[in-house]
């Protein structure tokens, strides 16, 4: 009885340690993480089919450039997005210039305004 409890026990265990490894760290589940464990898996399927038939081990480059590509990109496009995120969750709010504390222009040129005067000629002249 001990040893059927035991088993449970620790299947139950593996699988919370699965999903943890599946998982981010607030407990929602990472597309990056899973489709990443899908291609390593994939991929030894892949050279354990080939072993198995030729008999011998082939040349590693290709699955190991192809896991570390596919693997290597969806945890840089995870991040990446952790990061915008980041910032766009944290950006301070816009808030307008109070007029009142501005600096007032000094100045022999701070009057009220006053049209520009004509590019040619005298004024009034048209």
């Amino acid at each position: 009885m001990f040893f059927f409890t035991s088993v449970r026990t620790c299947g139950r265990e593996f699988i919370r340690f699965v999903r943890s490894v599946l998982s981010e760290a607030d407990g929602t589940g990472s597309f990056s993480r899973v489709a990443g464990a899908a291609i390593v898996l994939g991929t030894l399927g892949w050279v354990t089919h080939v072993v198995w038939h030729l008999h011998t081990i082939p040349d590693l480059t290709g699955p190991a450039a192809f896991v570390t590509t596919g693997v290597g990109t969806l945890y840089g496009v995870n991040k990446a997005s952790d990061i915008i995120g980041a910032f766009k969750d944290t950006a301070p709010p816009v808030v307008p210039p109070n007029p009142a504390v501005l600096p007032q222009p000094q100045g022999p040129f701070c009057g009220p305004a006053q049209p520009p005067p004509p590019l040619f000629g005298l004024p009034g002249q048209h």
